[in-house]
């Protein structure tokens, strides 16, 4: 389960005038909090995805259940993208914090 914090797609043109488009979301595990010297709290985790992924995501901020899976990056490195989500609950507590 994850707090899903918001959701962006995008759409352009690289050096090679290829067109680049994803989705990119930020989300924090919940109770995976920090508690060191200099860093404390929940760290906001940023991925990419596809960009008809967007249309996964209906309610923001919300709790999600996310699947993820491992893909060959640059030079073969593994790199971690999110493959689908499930709407779990919504975060009134997120919104409510916004009417303050």
């Amino acid at each position: 389960m994850f707090l899903v914090l918001n959701a962006k797609r995008y759409s352009f043109k690289n050096d090679d005038g290829e067109q680049v488009e994803g989705t990119t979301l930020q989300y924090v595990e919940p109770g995976e909090l920090v508690e060191e010297e200099n860093r404390r709290g929940a760290e906001v985790l940023t991925i990419t995805a596809p960009v008809d992924f967007f249309g996964q995501l209906h309610t923001l901020p919300g709790l999600y259940d996310l699947a993820f899976r491992q893909r060959p990056g640059k030079n073969g490195r593994p790199t971690l993208t999110v493959t689908s989500a499930r709407f779990l609950a919504g975060s009134e507590l997120v919104s409510e914090v916004g009417r303050v």
